[in-house]
């Protein structure tokens, strides 16, 4: 912030957002992705090896099991303290509350108090536990099976030693009373919601000792190695001087908790500068920061994270059970405005002659009336997706402008999921001739609409609300003044109509009035957004400086712009208020204004600024910092007018303000009674004289010289000595509770805990002054301290804000491989097709710019790969010290590379074409940066440009850097991921500058004229918006925010208040309520949040094993390249005449044809070509090819295998045949989503419950088109062979010269009509042909055929006859299908429930698809029709 441009601190904040609160948090992604992982495969916690416990549980008569034996579990005497229980939490609170009554000036009267009254509350627990061990007779041993019994005995036991005498008078006394200390823990599990959090975070103690002990040894290894590396070469005199173990071991612990460790750093390297290892000393002080800070820390958010995880096994129930809930009607509980609306106990009074009806009736008509009211005023109004739900919302026409403004406002405009019935709605109506294919697509769609589960639940839905809303209308209808707003305007009155058409209603649609105006209501949201920015800019402006200024040039007077402007913007506010209540009411009527959240909330809004802009003109200057901070609020009105704002505040914060409150409130709970410790121990024996000279309290008196330089020649003055608190960065003490409780809050956030550990360990007594490490023994109590509250509380947030965020997204109950699906529909979702030219070129040298420009591993792209690198390398060795020699060349260097740079672009763009080059982004970037880095670099090098021509070309040669994350694989799929997460990263970033924004301008209103004091400079104040907001980006990571809050605490008589009530002080209460809040909020909540949200974005980047991992940026390329070869280059759809070649091109991982490559045509006859040309007739060569080897390979084919591919062929073909628009063909989204389904996942494993139903339809209806296609592939084999046999009886009767006069003719009758009579062949390189049945050149197949000599057929059975000649060669021979041969085996991709048997390979498999399919019936009816 002190830099030569105040902007440049930017730089730094940006920096900090994308590492610190984006990338670093990765390590948390990894850690606990990892630990949840091995959880799910072991089923036990990755940080506890201990066995759990057996669970003992008493029985409802009090009988329990010991040693194989049923005995009582209570008696009298248990039923006595069972009800006097409360009174031992009683106790244990005022044992508390009476040692917190403590303070360093006690009287000896209160000191009696406090150690009879310990006294007194000791023997009470002895006499406790006594009972207790009593209350458990005649099983006494039963009592130690409890582990709290165990605790509160060791206590009760410790805090009867301590009362000893000798003991109590001791030094060590104080911190004994920690035995007392620790009975608050009763009082922490009677609070409500408490012993459940409690539980949860040290529910798993084997964890979480097992990581403390990994974290204590891991110290202490670093440690010894430290002390053995620096030992005896740092100074002594150093709170850290490496000098024993235990000082190294708290040094090692400093750099572990990040708190100022470069000062251990730059402590520890600058003695081993003339040893020539500093650069050892180094490295490890900062590798043991990286290690320990990064990976250590995070551990343990993932051994409390472990904690609040759903175990992987009831996560399937726990789905199923939130599924059926989601798809029931909702009860709607009465809010406090129903039950105080009068209109309930009113008469109604209808206009309607009331008329029974039939009760299946009621429900129609009454989706008429709401129908009749309400959908056809809508055809041009926008609709509130938040209060619509179900059924398809209308379009309307406006220009993009207002479009985009009304997803500012009110979100994304989207029809929303449409049930599975109206589906052959959709379907487009034309009078010509219809595709055969799409009609049986559309039958069958009917069908899977007809049976869909999804689709029943939508339509019981519907009629929930639509009975709902009908009620609500005829509630109205009753009652019609229920509808007036003020008993006034009706819905009929003009000025509430156009009061309508602006605003929307806040309670859910208007079912009798005006729908708000698609163009109107837009308009008017902006007018206020821009009225919001506006009172922004005008207090960015009109600070208390300026106003200050502006005064004392002006004179104090009434009316200033600035007022002005605040009092417009606060009209414009107000008559929006209005509006709304006229439109929709304000309390009892059905839309009324105060039944929406957002409306409280911008009412409480506009009374602040009210209050505000009406004492901003009547009092010059405003009446107080309170009226005056007031402007704060219109910031928060950014949040309630913007839809983005709005849903991420109500997702991420309102969703679990419960749970973040719990956190925050057992985090309070556990500073009360260590601050307590610390007020026993350090009460009175922390203060020192600011004159180091001085021995103690007894001659730290008079005066002393001093300086700021002390080198003996500097001026000094004179400074009176002083015995005080000391102040290292902050004043702080322990000499009474609250200011205990104030600095274990204030270092508990790990910001000045060394400073006040120097302190401690300096203590060398009561009125004595402080020593350097003289109590090296105090550091305990603030290792543990830190240890369980710096760590575990803050953990804790962490842990619970994910907690949040995952419960809210859905995530915390999903499988490991459902999330692993979501993450690969993540990866799917951003490919996008190639858009490189179909044909290679013709000319030479586009011919080779082409192949440099596809070839992704050829040698022009390593090379330019190792041009990149080795630019990274160059632009590391600057320096800030001129190198005439060493600039020189880098700048050369630099100015060849990008020439290379742009030859290669030149190179690719000449290849491929503008229109497949400028569709890639990466692309578009290359032309911004090397054509900047270019003409800078030139500029440059030849010395002619300024200043701004520098820091420009700085920046473009810095920017080459990004292309090896395009080049690396890692680094892109990193690169995607982080893409990928940028909205809900933008979001979160845009409500968090919303908070920045509130805060600013009240330390701007409250802080900006205070003076300054010791952490104060030029820049580091809050005298401007832009100051402020500086300053609370800094102390958003927690850097001495606490230093900060105790300078604006200035209060007088160390400052100045004018008698005209001008003042540079500033305010304990606003200091401490304002800092504090803020630590609380963007430390605790919104830096956490970030965490949240890269855990849920990141989290398949780090997969140990899933789809998305086995998809390489090989095998996509791949896939893109195909695509590019049949999909059509105007819609980028792939057609359905193109599936066949399609598929028979994929490789890979993608691979989808019946036949391995190696089994191709063109590969066997390439392997049996006989290299000798022999041809003989006695031998197995035919046309120079060898047979032999033919034999050989095919005699290797897997026939399992092969069916199971054929299997997975076939299904998918019908899937994407009824996947595909009609008329265009199946995106390039859906056809990766449809491979992934059949190549990648197990859909039962991967799917959640209810993408699980709708696959699982999806799956019948292809299991349908498959055994409709056997059934008719059969029924071709049937008609085919019958002619293949008649013509050969016809030509073996003319070889012979036989007449057939006396055969009968065969009559050939109608076959019953199958849908669809078509048939295909799926698998030719061609187009597909259509063969239908009936027609004119293919006579009709007869039932008599199915009961010929050769072939019989039954339900049960399918043989061929005895007399067969050809028998076994109808067995190996392939049936023509529409499909080419294809067949099903179920069993390989779906269980039971989820399919049907559909199989094929021999004759049983034939018979049994038939008798499982829909069309088994048609083939029964044949059969008998045939018998009569």
């Amino acid at each position: 912030m002190d830099a030569e441009f105040f902007v440049s601190c930017f730089f730094y904040i940006v920096c900090i957002i994308v590492l610190n609160f984006w990338l670093i948090n990765l390590f948390v992604a990894v850690i606990t992705n990892t630990f949840s992982a091995i959880r799910s495969d072991t089923k036990k916690s990755a940080f506890g090896a201990a066995p759990l416990a057996a669970v003992v549980e008493e029985n409802e008569e009090g009988w329990s099991m010991v040693d194989g034996r049923r005995v009582a579990g209570r008696n009298r005497i248990r039923e006595v303290y069972e009800s006097i229980r409360w009174c031992w939490v009683f106790f244990a609170l005022a044992s508390l509350v009476l040692q917190a009554t403590r303070t360093v000036d006690i009287s000896d009267m209160h000191a009696e108090i406090l150690d009879k009254g310990e006294l007194a509350l000791t023997l009470t627990f002895d006499v406790e536990i006594i009972i207790r061990v009593l209350a458990y007779l005649p099983d006494w041993r039963k009592f130690f099976y409890r582990g709290q019994n165990v605790l509160d005995l060791l206590l009760a036991i410790g805090s009867s030693i301590i009362q000893i005498p000798a003991i109590h008078r001791s030094p060590v006394y104080p911190w004994l009373t920690i035995f007392q200390l620790m009975r608050f823990y009763r009082v922490i599990l009677e609070i409500p919601r408490m012993k459940p959090l409690l539980l949860a975070v040290f529910g798993n103690m084997y964890g979480l000792a097992n990581m403390s002990l990994f974290l204590i040894e891991i110290n202490l290894l670093a440690a010894l190695f430290a002390v053995q590396l620096v030992g005896g070469d740092v100074k002594s005199g150093e709170l850290i001087d490496f000098g024993t173990l235990y000082n190294t071991f708290l040094g090692i612990y400093q750099v572990f908790s990040s708190e100022n460790w470069t000062d251990v750093l730059y402590k520890a390297a600058e003695p081993e500068v003339p040893l020539r290892q500093s650069v050892i000393v180094v490295l490890f002080v900062a590798g043991w920061m990286f290690f320990a800070n990064y990976i250590v820390l995070q551990m343990f958010i993932a051994v409390i994270n472990e904690n609040f995880d759903v175990a992987e096994e009831s996560k399937r129930s726990r789905q199923a059970s939130h599924y059926w809930a989601s798809h029931r009607p909702q009860q709607v509980r009465s809010t406090w405005v129903r039950r105080l609306n009068p209109y309930r106990w009113f008469k109604a009074q209808p206009k309607a002659i009331e008329v029974e009806l039939p009760s299946n009736l009621v429900l129609p008509m009454q989706k008429a009336l709401v129908q009749d009211y309400g959908l056809p005023k809508r055809e041009n109004s926008f609709v509130d997706t938040k209060t619509r739900r179900g059924g398809a919302q209308k379009q309307y026409t406006a220009k993009s402008t207002l479009r985009r403004l009304q997803r500012l406002f009110a979100g994304e405009i989207t029809a929303g999921d449409v049930p599975l019935t109206t589906l052959r709605n959709t379907r487009r109506d034309s009078v010509a001739t219809a595709d055969p294919v799409d009609e049986e697509t559309e039958r069958h769609l009917e069908v899977l609409a007809a049976l869909n589960n999804d689709a029943v639940d939508v339509e019981e839905l519907n009629d929930a609300l639509y009975e709902r809303r009908a009620q609500k209308a005829d509630f109205i209808r009753d009652h019609p003044s229920y509808d007036k707003t003020f008993w006034i305007f009706s819905q009929k009155n003009w000025l509430r109509q156009a009061c309508q058409k602006l605003v929307a209603p806040p309670g859910g649609d208007r079912i009798f009035g005006t729908p708000h105006s698609a163009i109107a209501h837009p308009i008017f949201q902006l007018l206020l957004l821009l009225t919001v920015i506006g009172g922004i800019v005008v207090e960015s402006i009109a600070t208390p400086v300026y106003r200050r200024d502006f005064y004392a040039q002006n004179g104090p007077i009434r009316g200033t712009w600035f007022d002005l402007a605040e009092g417009s913007f606060a009209l414009v506010l107000a008559l929006e208020f209005v509006i709304k209540i006229i439109a929709d009411g304000f309390l009892f009527t059905p839309n009324a204004y105060i039944r929406s959240i957002w409306n409280i909330l911008d009412f409480f809004i506009l009374v602040g600024i009210l209050v505000n802009a009406a004492t901003g003109l009547i009092f010059i200057g405003g009446l107080s910092r309170i009226t005056r901070s007031l402007k704060a609020l219109r910031a928060l009105r950014l949040i309630t007018l913007i839809e983005k704002m709005r849903s991420t505040f109500e997702s991420l914060i309102i969703s679990g303000i419960a749970r973040i409150l719990d956190a925050a409130l057992l985090a309070i709970l556990y500073m009360i009674p260590y601050a307590v410790w610390g007020l026993n121990i350090f009460a009175g024996v922390t203060n020192e004289c600011n004159d180091s000279s001085a021995s103690g309290i007894s001659d730290c008196i008079n005066e002393y010289s001093t300086g700021f330089v002390n080198d003996g020649n500097s001026f000094t003055y004179l400074v009176p000595r002083v015995w005080d608190n000391p102040a290292p960065s902050t004043t702080f003490s322990f000499d009474s509770f609250r200011q205990s409780l104030l600095i274990l809050f204030e270092i508990v956030s790990l910001e000045g805990w060394v400073d006040v550990l120097g302190v401690a360990t300096s203590v060398t007594g009561e009125g004595q002054q402080p020593q350097t490490n003289a109590s090296v023994g105090n550091s305990i109590f603030f290792l543990i301290y830190n240890l369980l509250g710096g760590v575990v509380i803050f953990t804790l947030f962490v842990s619970i804000i994910i907690g949040n965020f995952t419960s809210k997204t859905g995530s915390a109950l999903l499988t490991q491989a459902q999330r692993e699906w979501i993450d690969l529909q993540k990866l799917v979702k951003r490919q996008r097709p190639s858009k490189r030219p179909k044909k290679r070129p013709t000319w030479a040298v586009r011919q080779w710019c082409y192949d440099r420009a596809v070839h992704k591993h050829g040698w022009w792209h390593r090379m330019m790969t190792v041009l990149y690198t080795l630019h990274v390398v160059a632009l590391m060795t600057q320096t800030f010290t001129p190198q005439d020699i060493l600039d020189e060349a880098r700048n050369d260097f630099f100015l060849f590379v990008t020439i290379m740079y742009v030859v290669d672009i030149i190179v690719r763009m000449l290849g491929l074409g503008w229109k497949s080059y400028s569709a890639n982004g990466w692309n578009i970037f290359d032309i911004i940066v090397a054509g900047g880095s270019l003409f800078a670099t030139l500029i440059v090098r030849f010395n002619t440009g300024g200043f701004v021509i520098q820091q420009l070309q700085k920046l473009f040669i810095t920017s080459i850097a990004f292309k090896l994350v395009q080049r690396v694989n890692s680094l892109n799929k990193l690169f995607k991921t982080a893409v990928g997460s940028l909205p809900v990263i933008l979001s979160l970033l845009g409500l968090w500058v919303i908070l920045f924004l509130f805060f600013a301008i009240l330390f701007v209103e409250v802080f900006s004229l205070t003076k300054w004091n010791t952490g104060e400079a030029r820049n580091s104040n809050y005298s401007s918006m832009a100051k402020a907001l500086v300053m609370l980006a800094f102390m958003t990571t927690g850097e001495g925010w606490n230093q900060y809050m105790h300078d604006f605490a200035l209060d007088y008589p160390r400052c100045t208040i004018n008698p005209n009530g001008e003042t540079d002080c500033g305010s304990i209460y606003w200091s401490f309520s304002l800092f504090i809040a803020w630590n609380l909020l963007s430390m605790y909540i919104f830096a956490n949040l970030f965490t949240g949200v890269v855990v849920e974005s990141f989290y398949y980047v780090f997969q140990m094993s899933s789809g998305a991992k086995s998809i390489t940026r090989e095998e996509m390329r791949a896939f893109k390249k195909v695509w590019a070869e049949f999909a059509n280059p105007k819609t980028g759809f792939l057609e359905r005449a193109n599936f066949v070649r399609f598929f028979g091109k994929l490789s890979g991982i993608f691979e989808v044809r019946i036949y391995p490559a190696e089994y191709s045509i063109h590969r066997i006859m390439a392997y049996s070509k006989d290299p000798q040309g022999v041809d003989s007739w006695h031998e197995k060569f035919v046309g120079g090819y060898d047979f032999n080897k033919v034999d050989g390979i095919l005699s290797g084919v897997d026939r399992a295998a092969i069916k199971r591919r054929k299997n997975l062929y076939n299904r998918l073909y019908h899937e994407a045949r009824i996947s595909h628009e009609p008329g265009k063909g199946i995106s390039f989204t859906n056809m990766l989503l449809l491979l992934a389904h059949h190549k990648l996942i197990v859909d039962r494993e991967a799917l959640v419950l209810k993408d699980l139903v709708v696959r699982t339809e999806t799956n019948k209806l292809v299991t349908d088109l498959v055994d409709f296609d056997r059934v008719q592939s059969l029924l071709l084999m049937i008609l085919y062979r019958r002619r293949y046999l008649a013509q050969r009886e016809q030509a073996r009767m003319q070889q012979y010269g036989l007449v057939q006069s006396d055969i009968p003719a065969i009559v050939v009758d109608d076959f019953p009509a199958t849908p669809p009579m078509i048939t295909r062949d799926i698998t030719s390189p061609g187009q597909t042909p259509v063969h239908r049945f009936g027609g004119a050149e293919t006579p009709a197949i007869s039932p008599s055929i199915l009961q010929s000599p050769e072939l019989s057929f039954t339900p049960d059975m399918l043989s061929f006859g005895p007399d067969t000649p050809s028998r076994r060669m109808l067995q190996r021979r392939q049936r023509t299908s529409d499909v080419s041969m294809l067949s099903i085996d179920m069993s390989s991709r779906l269980d039971g429930s989820m399919s049907r048997d559909s199989r094929s390979g021999d004759e049983d498999d034939m018979a049994s698809t038939m008798q499982n399919s829909m069309w088994s019936d048609m083939m029964l009816e044949a059969a008998e029709e045939d018998k009569e």
